[in-house]
């Protein structure tokens, strides 16, 4: 397992995180009110890049040689992953500025919990180091933006749930990346998400609504698309190469950048709290991430032995 290269994929997925949460947050759930609407049709068309990729590059054969189990896993992971979070996480960050900057706060908190069933069924080992840091990320997570106050209002509610369903879905898939293409999961993520999706629009008599956004909706929609598709990509990328609790916390980084782009563009105040937070947050990735590589250094030295 190539663990550098799963850092440096799942870097830039937190670069891009951080970028498309403030996009989302600031202008696209204004710009386009309904949450549903914009998800949906947001996940819809980066299946259509996605799909468009797994046949440029080739890598379409590998469905013919799915087993069922593979296929059903693929299902599963578009209802948890690419379709169900994703409503509920968009719902609950329109419902109000405080439930957005809440739930963004939320969406960080990420690491622990992948963290927590990454042990329990992946089995991956947190040294004594390793949870001081995660420890010292929280700490910086909620510096760097957590909210003064924290009420658990309905769009929390949804927001967490979104995030307990990508958790499960992170650790399934980290199992099903062991004998698959990064992008074919990928794809299998948001093609039956957006499967969903349609039917959710359909059932809910929204479909026809996607006929009705201008050509200033349909940029920022393929602008934000093309972000999700770059996040989606590298980030299973990441996954497939580094354990699950490194990549979702190096995923944290996102979280700084977003507090940054709101405080330059809508606050205009950027704090020393910030600025501790964000020192504190780097910090513990680096730590986390530096600790992982030595202990893949150290098993590749006893495996020449």
């Amino acid at each position: 397992m190539d663990i550098r290269k799963g850092i440096i994929f799942s870097t830039i997925t937190a670069v891009i995180s951080g970028i498309s949460i403030f996009l989302n947050a600031t202008f696209m759930t204004k710009l386009i009110k309904d949450p549903y609407l914009l998800t949906s049709t947001r996940n819809i068309i980066v299946a259509i890049f996605l799909s468009a990729l797994l046949i440029g590059v080739a890598k379409w054969v590998h469905l013919k040689k799915l087993t069922f189990k593979q296929w059903a896993q693929l299902f599963l992971i578009g209802i948890i992953g690419g379709s169900i979070p994703f409503l509920l996480f968009f719902k609950g960050l329109s419902i109000s500025q405080a439930a957005a900057i809440n739930g963004a706060f939320i969406h960080k908190t990420l690491f622990l919990w992948v963290a927590i069933l990454a042990i329990i069924f992946l089995k991956e080992k947190l040294s004594f180091w390793q949870a001081g840091a995660l420890g010292i990320l929280l700490a910086g997570t909620y510096l760097a933006g957590g909210p003064k106050t924290f009420n658990i209002g309905q769009g929390e509610k949804l927001v967490l749930l979104a995030v307990l369903l990508w958790t499960i879905e992170f650790i399934i898939a980290k199992q099903i990346l062991k004998k698959l293409p990064s992008l074919v999961v990928a794809w299998g993520r948001m093609f039956f998400g957006s499967m969903i999706l349609i039917g959710f629009l359909f059932f809910s008599h929204r479909l026809g609504n996607i006929n009705g956004l201008n050509l200033t909706q349909w940029s920022w929609l393929i602008g934000t698309s093309i972000l999700l598709f770059g996040y989606v990509t590298t980030w299973y990328t990441g996954l497939k190469y580094a354990p699950a609790a490194v990549v979702t916390s190096i995923l944290t980084l996102g979280f700084p950048i977003t507090v940054i782009l709101n405080s330059i563009f809508v606050t205009h105040q950027f704090g020393s709290k910030q600025i501790i937070g964000v020192i504190l947050i780097c910090l513990a990735v680096f730590v986390i991430s530096k600790i992982r590589l030595a202990r893949k250094d150290l098993e590749l030295q006893h495996a020449r032995i």
